[in-house]
């Protein structure tokens, strides 16, 4: 393969010879790769699509890289019955470990949905909570215009408290302490 050039595909089997290539690592993220590496192993035995690491790289530099398709490795076990044991034994190991990491991912995001819901839950919260205290801004300011234009109750200012006045009271009458 040239250089930048893309290749792979699902259910093949690939070894880069010669050269250097970019491929995704299981964790998302993207790395280099030199000669000797293998990589789809898990395409030639797996059959759910979920289980399945994308099998796609790109040439960093000239690339030699051979390639064994699924169709091939099953006529291989055919033609030898006895490695049927052993790749019993692989199918059930990636099926494992490709299934918790499926799973350890479907957590993850469902573990990350209920933090975003937890966060705008906390959003409204807040929201309301700031309704709330702009409601108790709105009630005293009503109340206050309504002490002024004299429909509330009323208050005797002194130099260090109010003092709230009683109807049949008059406000001479009413002492304060200083």
């Amino acid at each position: 393969y040239a250089q930048g050039e893309s290749f792979g595909s699902n259910f093949k089997l690939y070894v880069l010879q010669r050269g250097m290539c970019t491929r995704q690592n299981r964790s998302g993220g993207v790395g280099i790769r030199q000669a000797g590496l293998v990589w789809g192993d898990e395409h030639l035995l797996l059959n759910l699509w979920w289980l399945l690491i994308p099998n796609t790289a790109r040439a960093f530099s000239f690339s030699e890289v051979t390639c064994l398709a699924r169709e091939v490795f099953e006529e291989v076990c055919d033609l030898h019955p006895e490695s049927r044991a052993k790749v019993r034994y692989y199918y059930c190991w990636f099926a494992l470990v490709r299934g918790i990491i499926y799973e350890a991912n479907r957590r993850i995001e469902e573990n990350k949905s209920k933090l975003r819901k937890q966060v705008v839950t906390e959003e409204i919260r807040s929201e309301a909570s700031d309704d709330e205290h702009v409601q108790q801004i709105q009630r005293a300011v009503r109340d206050s215009q309504r002490r002024l234009d004299g429909n509330g109750p009323k208050f005797q200012r002194s130099d260090t408290q109010r003092t709230p006045v009683s109807p049949g009271r008059s406000p001479s009458r009413m002492m304060t302490k200083s």
